[in-house]
């Protein structure tokens, strides 16, 4: 009877708990109702946002257009009276568009006079003093009612019309400048609306409007009043309409809001080229510049096989980059690649770098390298002058980047080239660039044109980025990196942001990370911890790249992110950032120490398991890999060197082996007839080398040949990858390489001043050469070698030649002779002209020389002051004073 009782009990409890559930599931039903409408609310609200940020841009983008052209009209109207005409209808036609596109209220006010006869036009409420000097001038007048806070940011370039139009000095208000910091005089005409103008008798007639504003700015708010023309019969154009009328071509050129029109080019020739993309050239400067992409009769490039990013630097270089912007732009370019090479040094993420211009001359300065001396310098001979030709610069390296160019597999997601033009964007026509300055002519139509042409890099996958110098156009210039091409735009006076276009390859990794974490996660997660969990392996980064990280974010992956959180608390580290230098280009670069990273007991970076993990998920999708060395630069005592077991079967050359090319190697895949140092492993039987010119290149084993030849150094050259080696002055390592006569070979040079070495018992470590004035190895040239093997010091073989040698005064007044190939820098510094100073070592002290007063001052914290000078001697001589410094610092 219990029994009978329990389960009872149990089926009305179970009958309670269903009904429960149905119940439960009714108001979840009725709950995710209303949270589809509210998301449907919220839906369309994120619609109406994102088309009200579309006018937004597109009506202050128009706004601009048209202060250029009504000052275009002015400029037209005192100096070229009969060349206005057309200028005044284009103005017109525009009016008219942005009236059918409601961009312009259609009951706006007439303040706009139209005069078709040849009579003189009135002003109304104008100074009696300017009402002279205008009806005098017997021109017909239009009153543009342009608000006056646009009128005053005419570009300071405009400010050199105001002694054509004999406007006295008195008249002149200063007002404040956007760009540049103090204020720059505006003349007062210019603040009224009324803006005179020489009217065609065939223009269009529209009542002249009773009422006149004069000197009253139209509020920010309101949209600027303006007289428009007859609208023409029929539904309103839309900003593509098909009508072949200059003003609406002109407009749908301008619109960049919904680019979809794709572009077939055809790449097949130069000709080829530039007729898919409508571009008619006849300056032979500008043919040259684009045939030479085709034909590789310009710099190839220096690592035609090279993984990792490709990025092309295109640099302004007309006329109106004077002097100090291009200073300026030659900092911003060596700091920006010094980031590139820390990263490359510390994340082994070996980005291949080319330098182009553009202006009266456009070419490829430097190709691709990885190699990242030669890009700071590689402008340091052009010559500036010309137009500017911006749509030329970006046809030619767009065909370049698509020759050599080359995406980039990080994490799964593909990293395409980037292309990052340095400009003021102050953009000219092609035609005649080397003989013309570069004066503003139809300056709308070149920009309309480069914004059309922006659909050829987009739709190969490039990202553009603009960097802004002097006074700069900083809506073009953001409108064609962040509106259309997914980059960024930057201010060329601020050398921070070189450094964060430099991490740009580093940061990778972390926008894929939160990519993914953002794609699976409900939308509720806070964007701060998703973005420091992205960045939390790369402990050297600091709120300002988690800023940057957002920034790309909503601009390179398309991501919808709230505002940037503010900066959080220092890095636990507290490791120092790297500064930028900011000394001049004429000034000898002074190496500095990169980006922190925390140091092992043994004073190497420590990298951790997880960022080796981290750099080691980064694959190129080519062929050929630089020798990846990140997990060599670990905490281990020995740390395995990948692709032993292959070496033990002798079925792999060795690293540190010397090569040649040999006879059977294919054409075009070797440099010349240089000698290289095999530095990785690729595969089995598959090495890469580094040839002694730096370029990279992965080959089979079967088309190189061994050889004993020592690495060759030029006279600035110090270490590089293949020199032979032993211990230094400095060294406290116990035995490690094998002996105290053992030889290593370099397989890394790194940028804080350290190698990495491999030692005949497959012990491979990383050793300072020159970091805090410490010198653990001493190279070992091929002479000396010999020397050593015969008991005796090396002598000249010319013992009566007289050669020279430069020599510093010690503390103890005793004459010091420097090594060879430092004597030989110091003489090719003054041979080459440059002036300044420059760093020397001697057995590991190093030597800041002044050569033309005869003066230095010692560096690593002495500080200490002293005479150098010239001493010409034999070479038996000379020979015998090194071999005795040898002897003293040894």
């Amino acid at each position: 009877m219990a029994e009978s009782n329990s389960a009872a009990k149990m089926v009305q409890l179970l009958e309670l708990l269903l009904q429960g559930q149905q119940d439960l599931a009714s108001r979840l039903d009725v709950i995710e109702e209303q949270l589809y409408k509210l998301d449907e609310i919220d839906s369309n609200q994120r619609e109406i946002q994102s088309e009200v940020d579309t006018l937004s841009k597109t009506t202050e983008r128009t706004h601009r257009y048209l202060r250029q052209l009504s000052k275009q009209l002015d400029n037209n109207s005192l100096k070229r009276p009969r060349r206005s005409t057309s200028t005044l209808n284009l103005l017109g036609l525009i009016y008219r568009e942005l009236a059918n596109q409601n961009f312009i209220a259609e009951n706006s006010r007439d303040v706009s006079t139209f005069d078709s006869d040849d009579s003189e036009a009135t002003v109304q409420d104008e100074p009696s003093g300017n009402k002279d000097r205008y009806r005098n001038s017997h021109r017909r007048h239009v009153h543009v009612d342009i608000e006056a806070s646009y009128t005053n940011q005419m570009p300071a370039k405009y400010d050199n019309n105001l002694s054509h139009q004999n406007i006295p000095r008195d008249n002149l208000v200063p007002t404040p400048d956007p760009v540049r910091k103090s204020p720059s005089p505006v003349p007062a005409a210019m603040t009224t609306p009324n803006i005179p103008v020489k009217v065609s008798p065939s223009a269009p007639s529209v009542p002249q409007s009773s009422h006149q504003p004069v000197n009253t700015p139209v509020p920010r708010q309101s949209v600027n009043n303006l007289s428009l023309p007859p609208k023409p019969h029929g539904p309103p154009s839309t900003p593509h309409s098909t009508r072949q009328t200059n003003g609406q071509q002109l407009l749908s050129q301008l619109s960049t809001d919904s680019d979809d029109r794709s572009i077939r080019v055809d790449f097949t020739s130069p000709e080829a080229y530039l007729k898919s993309l409508d571009i008619h050239v006849t300056d032979q400067n500008m043919i040259s510049a684009v045939n030479s992409v085709f034909t590789d009769e310009g710099p190839e490039p220096s690592m035609a096989n090279i993984p990792g990013l490709r990025t092309v630097i295109l640099l302004d270089t007309s006329s109106s980059v004077n002097e100090e912007m291009m200073a300026g732009a030659k900092r911003f370019i060596g700091n920006f690649v010094d980031e590139v090479e820390n990263s490359a040094s510390y994340y082994n993420l070996e980005e291949s770098m080319a330098v182009a211009q553009f202006g009266g001359k456009c070419a490829i300065l430097q190709g691709f390298t990885n190699d990242y001396e030669p890009l700071k310098y590689a402008t340091d001979n052009m010559v500036r002058g010309g137009k500017s030709p911006l749509l030329i610069g970006l046809v030619m390296v767009t065909a370049y980047l698509h020759k050599y160019g080359r995406s980039v597999d990080i994490g799964g997601r593909k990293l395409s080239p980037r292309i990052v033009v340095i400009t003021d964007g102050m953009v000219t026509n092609h035609d005649n660039v080397g003989t013309e300055q570069d004066v503003e002519s139809n300056s709308i139509r070149c920009k309309s044109k480069v914004l059309e042409f922006l659909n050829v890099p987009v739709q190969l996958g490039f990202t553009v980025s603009c960097v802004g110098i002097g006074e700069y156009d900083k809506n073009f210039l953001t409108n064609i990196s962040q509106t259309q091409c997914r980059g960024r735009f930057y201010d060329g006076h601020e050398m921070e942001n070189a450094q964060l276009l430099g991490r740009y390859y580093r940061y990778q990794k972390s926008l894929t990370r939160i990519e993914l974490e953002m794609s699976g996660s409900s939308g509720t997660e806070d964007i701060l911890t998703i973005v420091n969990n992205a960045t939390r392996e790369d402990s050297s980064l600091a709120d300002i790249d988690r800023e940057e990280i957002i920034k790309l974010c909503k601009s390179l992956l398309n991501l919808k992110i709230p505002n940037v959180p503010p900066p959080s608390k220092p890095s636990p580290h507290g490791q120092p950032r790297s500064q930028p230098h900011d000394q001049p280009r004429s000034q000898p670069n002074i190496p500095r120490r990169p980006d922190a990273v925390p140091a092992g007991p043994s004073g190497r970076p420590d990298t951790s398991p997880a960022l080796k993990e981290a750099v080691s998920e980064i694959r190129p999708s080519d062929d050929v890999e630089p020798p990846s060395l990140g997990g060599w630069e670990s905490d281990d005592d020995n740390p395995e060197i990948r692709g032993v077991d292959l070496q033990q079967c002798g079925r792999t050359m060795q690293y540190g082996i010397r090569v040649r090319r040999g006879d059977n190697l294919p054409p075009g895949s070797h440099d010349d007839d240089n000698v290289g140092t095999v530095v990785a492993h690729r595969a089995e039987g598959r090495v890469v080398v580094k040839w002694d010119s730096r370029q990279f290149g992965t080959f089979d084993q079967n088309h190189l040949t061994k050889i004993s030849e020592y690495r060759k150094l030029g006279p600035a050259e110090d270490i590089e990858v293949g020199c032979k080696v032993k211990r230094g002055v400095d060294w406290c390592r116990g035995d490690e390489d094998g002996g105290a006569n053992t030889e290593g070979v370099v397989l890394r040079k790194h940028r804080d001043k350290t190698v990495t070495v491999l030692w005949p018992s497959t012990i491979i470590e990383r050793y300072g050469f020159g970091k805090d004035d410490k010198f653990e190895l001493e190279v070992v040239t091929e002479q000396q070698a010999m020397a050593n093997a015969n008991g005796e010091f090396p002598v000249n073989e010319s013992s009566d030649e007289t050669v020279v040698a430069w020599q510093w005064k010690d503390d103890q007044n005793q004459w010091r002779t420097l090594p060879e190939e430092e004597s030989t820098k110091i003489q090719k510094h003054i041979d080459d002209g440059k002036h300044g100073t420059i760093i020397v070592k001697h057995f590991g002290i190093q030597l800041r020389c002044d050569p033309t007063r005869l003066k230095f001052k010692e560096m690593g914290g002495r500080d200490r002051a002293g005479e150098m000078r010239r001493y010409d001697a034999t070479a038996n001589e000379v020979a015998t004073l090194r071999f005795i410094e040898q002897d003293v610092f040894a």
